[in-house]
């Protein structure tokens, strides 16, 4: 009986830990959105599309990278970290 408690107790901080990431996501993408980003963004979907059309899996795989980056607003563009505009919170 007791194994059954710790199992649901698992399974919530992991689904707890899920909302959390999902919220992260949601901000991310709130975010405003430069010119750069929506570049990335392009880029990316047209490699995919390239990818796909063509069974080209190296222009997939890059242009999955450069749309995953444009969504999380991640990598070395204007707005991100590399220009110092991260947000630390302090504790």
């Amino acid at each position: 009986m007791l194994k059954n408690y710790s199992r649901i107790i698992i399974i919530y901080k992991d689904i707890k830990q899920l909302l959390h990431t999902l919220a992260v996501f949601k901000q991310a993408l709130y975010t405003p959105w430069p010119f750069m980003r929506w570049l990335r963004l392009a880029i990316g979907l047209y490699l995919i599309f390239i990818g796909v059309t063509e069974s080209d899996f190296l222009a997939g795989g890059i242009g999955a990278v450069f749309s995953v980056l444009a969504l999380l607003n991640q990598g070395c563009g204007s707005s991100s970290c590399a220009s110092g505009n991260c947000d630390i919170p302090k504790k």
